[in-house]
């Protein structure tokens, strides 16, 4: 799998049994995390734009322990079984139990971990509103998803659902941050940002350019880490 990292096996053991200590999603909650990615909210469309790649190339670096209990999610989710998730799957869960747990874990046991400060206080986006309806999840999965036509592919959903649902090591943000670092200084460069947006969704040359007015000059590695927002373990 290209999600698995090169981890040994000592290591993806213990993350799967740290993966554990995190409640499996809810389908509404699979609905706010997706407001979450796809929302730029207050912190302005460059930031959001930047957060979604970065999440994107993180989640290559989990291995299988990591990702297991997302996939047994995804696989639930998917109600068609055709391997992508479309507004209808998410839809047609949600209308049939608001609050079904999408995984085998104990929710009240296993809390949910509060999302990073950056950008889980948006206004207006914080909880998951009842009246969602297909065209509202379309348009966040035309965000989100890059298997087309408004669709999440397994790697779409492992980012929008990084943040709060798996804890990664500090290694392999490093050594997703080392991807961008192309030329090994500590810093990306805002060549590097400018290509990294276009990871993912894509844009018009206008959107592209306003895109790249808001970003910073040059992100070191903490900037990276602070701008995914996942839990870590050191």
């Amino acid at each position: 799998s290209s999600y698995v990292s090169a981890y040994p096996s000592s290591v993806r053991s213990t993350s799967a049994v740290f993966s554990q200590s995190f409640a499996m999603p809810s389908a509404l909650q699979v609905l706010v995390a997706l407001r979450s990615f796809a929302y730029p909210g207050q912190h302005g469309a460059s930031a959001a734009r930047l957060r979604q790649a970065f999440l994107r190339l993180a989640a290559r670096e989990l291995s299988e322990g990591q990702l297991e209990g997302l996939r047994g999610a995804f696989l639930r989710l998917d109600r068609d079984g055709d391997g992508a998730l479309s507004a209808r799957d998410l839809l047609g869960t949600l209308n049939s139990n608001k609050d079904v747990n999408l995984g085998i874990y104990d929710e009240g046991a296993y809390p949910m971990p509060k999302s990073s400060d950056l950008f889980s206080s948006w206004a207006g986006f914080g909880d998951a509103s009842s009246s969602a309806d297909e065209a509202e999840i379309r348009s966040l999965m035309a965000v989100a998803g890059t298997a087309g036509d408004a669709m999440l592919g397994f790697s779409d959903f492992l980012a929008v659902m990084l943040p709060d649902h798996i804890a990664m090591y500090e290694g392999q943000l490093m050594d997703a941050f080392r991807r961008l670092d192309v030329h090994g200084t500590g810093m990306l460069t805002r060549q590097a940002l400018m290509e990294t947006l276009q990871v993912g969704k894509a844009v018009t040359a206008q959107e592209v350019e306003l895109l790249n007015a808001g970003l910073p000059q040059e992100l070191g590695f903490h900037g990276f880490r602070a701008l995914l927002g996942v839990q870590v373990l050191q």
